[in-house]
């Protein structure tokens, strides 16, 4: 649905807190459909390294919408 690596042009943050608290609760109520797991994962990380890059200016502070 989304280009390789499109991630990196830049998503608010708030969507990837909303993500990962949206797998995490599937995981609890032991959902088996996706790889929640992972996706927890993922969007943990991609937030950390959008937080990254905007600090450093390579990505508008305007991504940082919490």
């Amino acid at each position: 649905k989304s280009g390789r690596d499109n991630w990196q042009k830049g998503i608010p943050l708030s969507r990837y807190c909303d993500a990962a608290n949206r797998h995490l609760w599937a995981l609890r109520d032991g959902q088996v459909d996706e790889d929640h797991f992972g996706a927890v994962l993922w969007n943990i990380a991609c937030w950390q390294k959008t937080k990254e890059m905007i600090a450093s200016g390579i990505l508008p502070e305007e991504l940082n919408d919490i």
